[in-house]
């Protein structure tokens, strides 16, 4: 939606998804689903 409707973003858009995998399950799925780790990083290079 965001790419879609914003003409001017003030930032490139990231997307913070699962890896391009079969999604696992027990203890690896938590290795294939975005994390709060994952996503501060995201942050924290978005605001670079």
């Amino acid at each position: 939606m965001v790419e879609e409707a914003f003409d001017y973003p003030n930032a490139p858009i990231v997307r913070v998804i699962g890896l391009d995998v079969p999604i696992p399950s027990g203890p690896l799925h938590f290795s294939a689903v975005p994390d709060k780790n994952r996503i501060i990083k995201a942050i924290q290079d978005m605001m670079r």
